[in-house]
């Protein structure tokens, strides 16, 4: 398994495997505790061959990325030294850093598309649910770096960029709920985690993205633009998005509206 993952690793010896088993077995810790969960983990013998495999890719690149660094060091009465041989060159420090960045890769690509597979399953969603880290894992409506990529222009994100800007992703979202209202942008995530959105849920939720992918970006303008128009669509269908028709948000928004329309010089109130 570890070698039809890990295409580096072919004709490896022994002692590769040897070193590799305390990160493989960090690995599989890491996929039950912070990833899907004892249910799903305990019952990998009953799951489709493929997850099987996304799994163990999952696992095997994992655990290959904790090990590189210290693949050729070895603890010698004088500190540590590194391993040389007759016939094999050392990589240069750009070739490991390029394995470094490939293998990341690799296991963090193959982690949200089965997040994303897991999410939309409803055979697998159930169990996934009962995982610690689920709602962790779907706390925002930046689920996977690919939403950084179409919504906020990042090229080739990884989930360590997710990672990374996920305090700023929240700071957008808090603006974006304070339009939309807490009421309405928690019970879309909620169907965002039960894979329960209605056509108009779809219809609003990429404008939704785009303004947290703007905001990311600085471009305060376009926000404004995109955020004036769902929100002047969702006003314009009520039956569509009674939630938000019913929040205070809305409620205290529209008695602005009165009030700034009953101050003009041109309102008339009676006779």
């Amino acid at each position: 398994m570890f070698e039809r993952a890990i295409p580096t690793a072919i004709n490896s010896d022994d002692y590769l495997f040897q070193d590799a088993q305390q990160h493989i077995e960090n690995a599989n810790r890491w996929v039950r505790n912070q990833f899907i969960g004892e249910d799903l983990y305990d019952g990998f013998e009953d799951l489709d061959s493929d997850i099987q495999s996304q799994l163990n890719f999952i696992v095997a690149n994992k655990a290959f990325y904790d090990l590189i660094p210290s693949l050729d060091l070895i603890l010698t009465p004088n500190g540590f030294g590194i391993v040389r041989t007759d016939n094999v060159a050392p990589a240069s420090a750009d070739r490991v850093k390029n394995l470094l960045e490939r293998t990341y890769r690799n296991w963090s690509t193959q982690f949200e598309q089965l997040l994303v597979e897991l999410l939309t399953s409803d055979k697998l969603l159930p169990r996934f649910r009962k995982s610690q880290v689920f709602k962790l894992l779907t706390d925002s409506l930046f689920i996977t770096s690919s939403d950084l990529t179409i919504y906020a222009g990042i090229a080739n994100a990884t989930r360590q960029d997710l990672e990374k800007l996920a305090p700023k992703i929240a700071m957008c979202e808090l603006t974006l709920k304070r339009n939309i209202s807490v009421e309405y942008y928690e019970e879309l995530l909620d169907k965002v985690r039960v894979n329960a959105l209605t056509e108009s849920d779809k219809m609003v939720l990429p404008q939704f993205k785009r303004t947290i992918g703007m905001d990311l970006q600085g471009n305060h303008h376009a926000v404004i633009g995109y955020m004036d128009s769902v929100m002047d669509f969702i006003e314009k269908n009520p039956d569509l998005y009674p939630t938000y028709i019913e929040s205070n948000t809305y409620k205290n928004k529209s008695k602005q509206y009165f009030k700034n329309e009953k101050d003009s010089s041109g309102f008339f109130f009676g006779n």
